[in-house]
């Protein structure tokens, strides 16, 4: 059987007032609720220049690094694949809180643009799918259908993702530009730019409790 560790995902802007409606229609469809919980993300972004043996000098490559704590559990993940893809490749360690604040530090102190943000989220799941509905502090919100595959089964499980959002009239898909443009809305709206000093630990550190 193929390794599901492709994370198959399609993403789109909601209202936050028609989150009640979204979950009417996921319970209607026989997906549970499955958990709720609050994420704290030191998201860091930037294209790398690629050098080792099968890599040529001046290629540039996304870099997709986070340091995450949700509900008091921290990991380190790095996502692999371009940003606004929707099969990347996700490699998750959990560390302690103490090593996550370590690691932030790291990236942060890194050529990357890196930020800070936390958000609400209400998952729901039916068998392999799940559906998550974002909310951030300034009332944005987007939802996530997602599931995990392989590279063998990829195409097909998008169109299922795809068919779902049909039925449940989420017509607000992202494409490339219009992810881009959303992240930028978060960047201004609710999260804050984090470079690693001392005073940004420190405002870390807090955000986390």
């Amino acid at each position: 059987m193929p390794k599901k560790d492709i994370e198959v995902e399609l993403r789109g802007e909601i209202r936050r007032a028609d989150i009640p409606k979204i979950q009417r229609h996921l319970t209607a469809r026989g997906f549970k609720l499955e958990k709720r919980f609050r994420r704290t993300m030191v998201m860091s972004f930037g294209y790398v220049e690629g050098l080792g043996q099968k890599l040529k000098r001046g290629k540039l490559q996304w870099a997709d690094l986070r340091c995450r704590i949700t509900n008091g559990k921290a990991e380190i993940m790095c996502k692999i694949g371009e940003g606004a893809a929707y099969n990347r490749r996700e490699i998750s360690i959990p560390v302690s809180k103490r090593d996550f604040l370590r690691f932030s530090e790291m990236f942060g102190s890194m050529a990357f643009f890196t930020k800070v943000g936390t958000r609400e989220t209400i998952a729901y799941r039916k068998g392999p799918i799940q559906v998550a509905l974002v909310k951030s502090p300034s009332g944005l919100a987007y939802f996530e259908l997602e599931i995990m595959s392989s590279r063998k089964h990829e195409k097909k499980d998008i169109a299922k993702l795809r068919a779902l959002a049909k039925e449940m009239g989420l017509k607000r898909i992202f494409g490339k530009k219009e992810f881009f443009a959303f992240c930028d809305k978060l960047t201004r709206r609710d999260d804050w730019r984090f470079t690693g000093t001392a005073k940004d630990l420190k405002r870390l550190a807090k955000e986390i409790k």
